[in-house]
């Protein structure tokens, strides 16, 4: 399975202004995204839910994203939020392609991939929290 690369969400004007590292979408943040969302829907599918694999594109240093590869992006974060849970008050990104590329849809992107992944975690966490508290209620479990 793919490993969670920590996303950025915190680009600003700050960064567009003195032109940091995050002022810039390159192929190191499209790979991340996309390297985020195909790890999200690997884990959903093991987790037992119905989802079509989701492929990262190969990205060549030189490449540029297109409007398609835009849609793609945003199409495939919505169906990872439907399948497993809608994130409150998450961002809209069905204009994200349709628009000039703004840093702050860049960073909607990514806080979504991140509060899913937050979600998930915390499922995890619980559940077997929850089997193990359930098995030493029963007896199931002996502790040591």
């Amino acid at each position: 399975m793919n490993k969670w690369i920590e996303p950025i969400t915190d680009r600003s004007q700050r960064d567009i202004t003195h032109r940091t590292h995050k002022a810039y979408l390159n192929t190191t943040d499209i790979r991340r995204i996309e390297s985020n969302i195909a790890y999200l829907a690997k884990k959903l599918k093991l987790a037992g839910y119905i989802i079509s694999p989701i492929t990262p594109k190969t990205w060549e240093k030189s490449d540029i994203p297109k409007v398609a590869d835009l849609e793609h992006i945003c199409k495939s974060i919505l169906t990872l939020v439907q399948t497993y849970e809608h994130p409150r008050d998450h961002a809209d990104l069905t204009t994200v392609p349709n628009e000039t590329l703004h840093y702050l849809a860049v960073n909607d992107m990514e806080q979504i991939l991140f509060d899913l992944h937050r979600f998930m975690t915390n499922a995890e966490r619980n559940t077997d929290l929850a089997w193990a508290m359930g098995s030493a209620h029963t007896g199931i479990y002996v502790s040591a």
